[in-house]
């Protein structure tokens, strides 16, 4: 089993459309995919079309944390490959007790270790903090994959988010990291010339696969005002680049880390 935790503490960067068509696209291909939405704002959730409403925190990855099993808070979803541990508004009252609990850092790796022949994949989708629940995602992760856009302001605290995954990984066990450029707009590097610089040593931790800016991407980023997210790129046509980009996403991802 696969596990890749998709963190990033800056929000718009495209981490949740991320981790849902990452999902989704791997499902596709016939990989048992489990997704675990671990931000209260429950943009995963609802991308999947599940009314985050309706779910309690006992139904939500806050349970994990007391003892519960994941095979009992599973959800289908519309892929018939890809189950999902759904999160809501709730979630974030049950994150405040969260605190309280012994050894809470490893709560979520322990019970993913129970259902590890179930499923291929495992994609963490974190919230944009380095909270319990996100700390407790890079954990569990044997992988951890970093959207971010190619500006000054979204790369500022790469080498923070860079040093708590080091520290958080200390240890025996192997992990590997990278780095996935999002919203990339169509001009050339001169203009982006200072964030290159940035990059420049992390060169050979960055994808090759990039996620432009286009419309169906800029769709999936949810706004307070919008009551629908539009996440899934990968249900747009072959020909739409948003759709393209994730389809290449995942099969270099495939490619890199095999189940």
């Amino acid at each position: 089993m696969v596990t890749i935790a998709v963190v990033n503490q800056k929000g718009g960067v495209a981490k949740t459309t991320t981790s849902v068509n990452l999902a989704v696209g791997l499902a596709a291909l016939g990989w048992r995919v489990l997704l675990i939405d671990l931000d209260p704002q429950a943009h995963s959730t609802l991308a999947l079309r599940i009314d985050s409403d309706e779910v309690m925190a006992e139904h939500t990855v806050a349970s994990l944390f007391y003892d519960g099993k994941v095979e009992d808070i599973l959800v289908d979803t519309i892929e018939p490959k890809l189950k999902l541990i759904p999160a809501s508004i709730h979630l974030a009252t049950a994150v405040e007790s969260l605190y309280s609990v012994i050894f809470r850092e490893v709560k979520l790796q322990k019970a993913l270790d129970v259902v590890k022949d179930q499923f291929d994949y495992v994609i963490l989708d974190s919230g944009p903090n380095l909270g319990v629940l996100s700390i407790n995602s890079i954990v569990a992760a044997d992988k951890v994959l970093i959207p971010t856009r190619l500006s000054m302001y979204s790369l500022d605290g790469l080498n923070a988010l860079l040093n708590t995954i080091a520290k958080v990984k200390q240890g025996p066990a192997e992990y590997d990291w990278r780095i996935l450029l999002t919203m990339v707009k169509g001009y050339g590097k001169e203009r982006q010339a200072a964030a290159w610089n940035i990059l420049a040593p992390l060169s050979d931790r960055i994808l090759q696969t990039q996620i432009r800016e286009t419309e169906a991407v800029e769709k999936s980023q949810m706004n307070e005002d919008e009551d629908e997210i539009m996440a899934v790129v990968l249900q747009k046509s072959s020909g739409n680049r948003g759709a393209q980009d994730y389809r290449a996403l995942v099969k270099e991802l495939v490619e890199l880390w095999p189940a």
